[in-house]
């Protein structure tokens, strides 16, 4: 039974044996051996795309040299990449008969000198923008390429073209932005209302206490 980061059982053994799959003299006993097996390999590319570790903390962890780490991190994204990407192509098909909800999401970066569109307003932080298209049990279905964490989430739901996906498509999508819906507020407003002001009398003037005990003696 294998054990990877931020992966089901199911999905950890499915994903090995694709691995085995395209990677079948990865330990065929001939050469010089690899310094970590596939499966230990799948767990170092998982370990810095989850967690965002460096190569240095990566080859303290696993044993290695930082470049042999960049070599496994580099040869098992570009298989996971290949092997489990969604083109927009799929997506209808895989849109038939259920529900997804839509989001964005921030996913942190450093401050690049050479970029000047990564600094989020909302989130105060430098970041890429990520769509998530999930179904109503929280799996991830399918991921947008990365955009500028400043754009906001409808610009780059528009740019991934997942806008012109789900008008074509028949089952419809559910976002989880409300601007991206154009939908109006419909939160109540938790002011008190304001005391509404006393009737005012007709006449000018207030009646004096002798006028009232005159009337009730008359």
């Amino acid at each position: 039974m294998y054990r990877l980061p931020g992966l089901s059982k199911k999905a950890a053994v499915l994903v090995v044996e694709l691995a085995e799959r395209e990677f079948p003299g990865w330990n065929r006993g001939v050469g010089r051996p690899r310094s970590l097996t596939i499966v230990q390999a799948l767990r170092l590319t998982l370990c810095r795309l989850r967690r965002n570790a460096t190569y240095n903390d990566l080859s303290e962890d696993f044993g290695v040299g930082a470049t042999t780490a960049w070599d496994y991190h580099q040869s098992i994204v570009a298989f996971l990449a290949d092997v489990l990407a969604t083109t927009d192509a799929d997506l209808p098909a895989l849109l038939t008969g259920r529900v997804f909800l839509i989001d964005g999401t921030l996913v942190p970066t450093f401050n690049w000198r050479h970029r000047n569109d990564l600094l989020s307003g909302k989130h105060r932080r430098h970041g890429i923008n990520l769509q998530l298209l999930v179904d109503v049990h929280g799996r991830i279905t399918a991921v947008s390429r990365a955009f500028p964490g400043s754009w906001h989430d409808i610009h780059c739901l528009r740019e991934a073209g997942w806008v012109d996906c789900s008008t074509s498509s028949a089952q419809p999508w559910v976002t989880l932005d409300t601007k991206a819906n154009q939908a109006p507020s419909t939160h109540p407003s938790r002011r008190s209302p304001k005391p509404t002001s006393r009737p005012t009398s007709d006449s000018s003037t207030p009646h004096s206490p002798g006028s009232a005990s005159q009337s009730n003696g008359e």
